[in-house]
């Protein structure tokens, strides 16, 4: 009954050596599996703080063009009313035309003594109609 005895308590024994190398085991997957987990969110985080600022420089660079480009799209058209403003029209010799405010673009608004005004750079005209000459059809469209 002793070597019973001691068989039995033998294998109780290597039960509990199993169960506490189970338990370590256990232990130290966990622990494993919490390391790679960590590992991989500081991988992602940083892939994704990478992506993040590479778009953020991305969104300052095409701003900094769409500013720039409408910059001198602006300037083109702040010259193209610079050149085209009246005054500046005027100054460069010509002048504008006009009937009792309406201004003319071509004789068929006036008759003989009709009083027009004349706009110049520096002053202005009043003028009394003498003759008019009126484009031929053929004239304005060849």
């Amino acid at each position: 009954m002793s070597a019973i005895k001691d068989k039995l308590s033998g294998k109780i024994i290597e039960i509990i050596n199993i169960g506490k190398e189970y338990t370590f085991k256990a232990g130290r997957i966990p622990a494993n599996q919490e390391s790679r987990l960590t590992s991989a969110a500081k991988s992602f985080s940083s892939g994704k703080e990478m992506v993040l600022r590479r778009n953020s420089q991305n969104l300052i660079a095409g701003t900094r063009n769409l500013m720039s480009m409408n910059n001198m799209m602006l300037k083109g058209l702040e010259s193209s009313l610079t050149l085209l403003n009246p005054e500046n029209v005027l100054q460069r010799g010509y002048s504008i035309t006009s009937i009792n405010g309406l201004i003319l673009k071509n004789s068929d608004k006036v008759e003989q003594n009709d009083l027009i005004d004349t706009q110049l750079y520096k002053g202005s005209l009043s003028s009394r109609v003498l003759v008019t000459k009126r484009k031929d059809m053929e004239e304005e469209t060849g």
